[in-house]
């Protein structure tokens, strides 16, 4: 079933002109460390397709190297016969990754996503000491709240409260941060 299943998608791929492909370098839940390869097409009646053309477990940290990944990703293209119709690879910033476009003179399209997460993540930390700022201002109110009396204040002003907002806002932001560390 497999084998059918492979011959059937390797027939499909040989019908196309262009693809692009994706890849990633993960780890498991247990440290172990994969590559894997997706590719990307239109078929002849224009349907978006795409396919998991390999997931091969990484042995140890040689195969990790620059060369290594870009040698397996020729094998990985060339194996599924797309190798020539590769137009572009969208991956992570990782340099390896970058560098092994290089070596197999594809175009690198760096994945939208994993680049927002990293603007994202950076702005986090610029922003760490005005959220230590405002939970001090979060504190000094509450205790202020707790201090005043709307019976005895001269003004007759009403006493200061936080409001779920308030608490929800502090609350997600502190999560947030904590989870960075």
């Amino acid at each position: 079933m497999h084998e059918d299943m492979e011959n059937k998608l390797k027939d499909i791929l040989s019908n196309i002109r262009h693809c692009a492909a994706t890849t990633d370098e993960w780890t498991s839940r247990a440290n172990d460390h994969y590559l894997t390869v997706t590719c990307h097409f239109l078929t002849n009646d224009f349907q978006m397709k795409s396919a998991v053309l390999s997931t091969d477990k990484l042995q140890n940290d040689q195969d990790q190297t620059t060369e290594r990944i870009a040698s397996s990703l020729h094998k990985i293209l060339f194996e599924w016969g797309v190798e020539s119709k590769v137009s572009a690879i969208v991956t992570d910033n990782a340099a390896s990754m970058i560098k092994a476009c290089v070596i197999l003179q594809k175009r690198l399209m760096p994945c939208f996503a994993h680049t927002l997460n990293l603007i994202m993540q950076d702005q986090l930390e610029n922003i760490k000491p005005i959220i230590a700022k405002l939970e001090m201002l979060q504190n000094e109110i509450s205790a202020l709240s707790k201090n005043l009396n709307p019976c005895s204040d001269s003004n007759n002003d009403p006493p200061i409260h936080e409001t779920q907002e308030d608490t929800a806002l502090f609350s997600f932001m502190k999560a947030k941060l904590e989870k960075k560390k």
